[in-house]
């Protein structure tokens, strides 16, 4: 699996080298020349490879291919990468030009230092699956490889790439695949190992690990059977051996006790038959001195000597000091007996190689002091035993690591490694054992955690203090739970506690009261201090569902309300959220067609002096036109965006589109209106925010000093110290940086003197007061703020009361529907003509 990952690895990094080289041609990357120069260009270059086609696309997604065939990638995942800066490769999916399954290296155009586009090549998916077919573990053997998601993007039988097989997912309802399943979460897990499995009720084994930085993993697989043959086979031979040659040293024994016997009744000379019989024969006094030898052992002899470099006179030369005491041993318990003692003796001198021979030994029936030896080399037999033991020893460790090996995937497949709580596949095992076992309750409740912001650890300090910081909350809800329940890591920054039994409302509320209880304390994450909140959503079993599938989800939507309603809260399922749940999908769907069908539209609302009534500026205000819907007001689906992540490609079209309608306006009325824009604090957390400002005032030639970026005072709060630098750092540009809602925030005062800010808006709740008892609050900002030289506005202003109370505590700046409501683009110039 290893060498077959370092082949796809080195296949992406030579198509990913290949594109840059292009995209570095100074025609192709040059956005100031002729379209059709640079498409000819890139036809040119069209004989480097076997592109499937060859595409250019332009910083908003407008992509030309090489046969001229326009389409918008805007949304396309490998354009947003790219676009960043970043060189990526696609899994495989269907193309909008001739609907065919492709994959997409993609790779940014660079001018003049800046990313102007992106170049990227297709290809036909197949090109994956050509290279598994080349690697293979043996003859039934086969090689597949897995997205990121788990789906199949290479494999020998095709059909299961075109259907976008997952058998993770297919395990859920296939009990069959639940083997598969757990090793191709390991798989998907980024994991390197190997583990058996059952395919259409054959025998398995796979070896697995990741493919350098694509996301994707390889394996390799083959039939147990055939995997195991060559041990077998080995095992079998090496037995055969052993058998063998235990045949043969029984034989020697019995015949050279059969000659030393036959040789002491019928006196014939022991050498003559060793020779005779292709053994060594040797006599040597009770010393070890060598009286006399036959041929074959002088050849023994002859080749020790060359070791000394002198004759062997001694047999004990041979010997170390064990064999000596050996041999002296059984010589002393010769004296006096007529039969022969059977040992082996190992002979070596030095460097040589050891000889072992089997010997047998007889006292000289004429002299006490002398020995008769008869000996066969059975040094062959000897190392082939070695070799056994090795090999035995080898297979014991192998197979020993094999168990080990598949005790720790089969760990793996139900533990979370980071946190080391059970995983999703666990969870789901146990609530399915505990709604159908025997015992099974009347009442079982689920808590689904989703933590709140935990994006911005992860982009602000890095993705190692985002894992000890899940690590430390893992380890917090374990002991913040009572033994019976069961709290289970579900994936990323979710978490899901199952309580099996319970009597009442009141034990769940006390669960949560624990669970609250460890997120009101910090976490201490690599010298950092984090306060981290959570939205939780819990589902009744059997009020809300009788299944684990179903009190996950009802769980989950309960949660996503909570986040919904402002996070850092518990809030029990209801079935109407299945309804509000299925329109927050429609929302995010229709939210990622917006992007590409261009339906936003940004309105401006005047801002007035309010000591000379003029407009010196508008606030852009967000609207999004949804066809068959009407006109969204930004409340509705601006959290959805945040928590998708496309509130930065939201953003930024709504920075740059006020920007330029600002710009335009000034010089055509020769005037300095400001713009004041609304920031998302998940935009302000984006490594790249305050470049991206520079780049769209560069873009538009905008004044710095005329744009007026608002942040809301209780999201920017949360993450003050984080976004420190960036304020700082724009107010040095010249851009000024206003706070929402101020007056709302827990900690605002004291924060106050901290925050590089220009401007504070009084929040549209105080203004409502207006004519009231108590308007405190408005008098206290207004002193405030223009104590620390701030200006301030007041928004949400209605009535001819609220002007004249703002007037005389000296506000700033006012705007609000008693002057004019949000207007689109068309209507801002005569608003200034005509006045509010």
């Amino acid at each position: 699996a290893q060498q077959g990952a370092t082949t796809v690895e080195t296949y992406v990094t030579g198509r990913i080298s290949e594109a840059q080289s292009i995209a570095a041609n100074s025609i192709i990357s040059n956005p100031k020349l002729p379209l059709e120069q640079r498409l000819a260009e890139l036809r040119r270059q069209l004989g480097l490879d076997i592109y499937r086609r060859l595409s250019i696309a332009d910083a908003e997604g407008n992509s030309v291919t090489m046969d001229g065939t326009t389409l918008n990638i805007s949304d396309r995942v490998y354009f947003v990468e790219s676009m960043k800066g970043k060189s990526f490769v696609t899994d495989p999916f269907i193309s909008r030009v001739d609907n065919s399954m492709v994959i997409v290296f993609s790779v940014p155009i660079i001018h003049e230092n800046n990313v102007v586009g992106v170049l990227y090549a297709t290809y036909d998916a197949d090109v994956l699956s050509l290279m598994t077919d080349q690697i293979k573990l043996n003859n039934s053997g086969s090689t597949y490889m897995l997205s990121s998601q788990g789906v199949v993007i290479a494999h020998d039988n095709r059909e299961l790439v075109y259907n976008r097989t997952n058998d993770i997912e297919n395990a859920k309802d296939n009990a069959k695949l639940d083997k598969l399943a757990r090793l191709e979460a390991q798989m998907v897990a980024g994991q390197t190992g190997t583990g058996e499995y059952s395919y259409n009720g054959v025998a398995k084994y796979m070896g697995y690990c990741p493919v350098g930085d694509t996301g994707w993993s390889i394996s390799a697989t083959s039939t147990k059977k055939e995997v195991f043959s060559k041990l077998n086979s080995v095992s079998t031979i090496l037995l055969g051996l052993v058998v063998a040659t235990s045949f043969i040293i029984a034989f020697v024994m019995s015949k050279s006790r059969v000659l030393t016997s036959d040789l002491k009744r019928q006196k014939v000379s022991t050498l003559r038959i060793a020779e005779f019989m292709n053994l060594l024969a040797i006599t040597i006094k009770l010393d070890g001195t060598i009286l006399t030898s036959n041929r074959h052992a002088e050849e023994g002899l002859m080749y020790f000597s060359k070791f000394a470099q002198r004759d062997i006179k001694n047999l004990n030369e041979l010997l170390s000091e064990e064999e000596r005491e050996k041999l002296s041993m059984v010589a002393s318990s010769m004296s006096g007996q007529s039969g022969g003692v059977s040992f082996e003796l190992a002979l070596s001198y030095g460097n040589s190689r050891t000889i072992f021979v089997y010997c047998t030994i007889v006292c000289d029936k004429e002299d006490d002091n002398v020995l008769e030896i008869l000996a066969i080399d059975i040094t062959g037999r000897v190392e082939q035993e070695n070799k056994l033991q090795r090999s035995f020893k080898e297979l014991t460790q192998v197979y020993g690591e094999l168990a080990a090996s598949e005790d720790r995937i089969r760990q793996l497949a139900f533990k979370d490694p980071l946190t080391g709580l059970p995983n999703r596949i666990a969870l789901y095992d146990i609530i399915d054992k505990a709604l159908n076992g025997s015992d099974k309750p009347d009442k079982c409740a689920l808590v689904y955690m989703d933590l709140d912001n935990f994006k911005y650890v992860n982009d602000s300090f890095g993705h190692l203090s985002g894992d000890l910081l899940l690590e430390e909350i893992g380890s917090r809800l374990r002991s913040a739970i009572p033994p019976e329940d069961t709290v289970a890591r579900f994936e990323g920054d979710e978490f899901v506690i199952f309580i099996p039994k319970y009597s009442n409302i009141d034990e769940i509320r006390s669960r949560l009261d624990a669970i609250s209880r460890i997120f009101n304390e910090p976490f201490k994450v690599m010298k950092n201090t984090l306060y981290v909140s959570v939205s939780s959503g819990i589902s009744l079993y059997p009020y809300h569902a009788t299944s684990t599938e179903g009190l996950i989800k009802s769980s989950d939507v309960a949660m996503y309300r909570a986040k919904n309603d402002g996070k850092n809260k518990h809030i029990v399922f209801k079935q109407e959220m299945d309804k509000d749940f299925s329109e927050r999908i429609d929302m995010e769907n229709g939210l990622r067609k917006a992007i590409e069908g261009k339906e936003f539209l940004l309105y401006y609302q005047p801002q007035l002096d309010l000591r000379t009534g003029d407009i010196i500026g508008f606030e852009a205000l967000l609207r999004w036109m949804r066809p068959g819907y009407g006109l969204i007001a930004p409340l509705k689906f601006i959290g959805i965006a945040e928590e998708t992540g496309l509130i930065m490609q939201i953003g930024r079209w709504v920075l740059q589109t006020a920007c330029e309608f600002m710009k335009e306006l000034n010089d055509t009325k020769n005037s300095s209106y400001k713009v004041s824009v609304n920031i998302s604090v998940v935009q302000l957390m984006q490594g790249d925010f305050v470049s991206m400002v520079k780049e769209i005032l560069e873009i538009t030639g905008f004044s710095a000093r005329l744009l007026e970026l608002e942040l809301t005072e209780s999201r920017l709060l949360e993450m003050v110290e984080l976004n420190m630098q960036k304020l700082i750092e724009l107010r040095s540009h010249g851009v000024q940086i206003s706070i929402d809602d101020f007056g709302k925030g827990f900690s605002s005062l004291s924060y106050l003197k901290q925050l590089p800010i220009d401007t504070l808006k009084i929040d549209k709740s105080f203004v409502d007061d207006i004519p009231g008892n108590d308007n405190s609050m408005i008098e206290s900002i207004i002193h405030i703020g223009h104590r620390r030289n701030l200006a301030v506005v007041a928004e949400g202003v209605e009535k001819r009361e609220q002007v004249e109370f703002l007037a005389r505590y000296e506000c700033d700046r006012v705007q609000g529907y008693y002057f004019s409501k949000p207007v689109p683009e068309n209507m801002v110039r005569k608003l200034i003509e005509e006045g509010p």
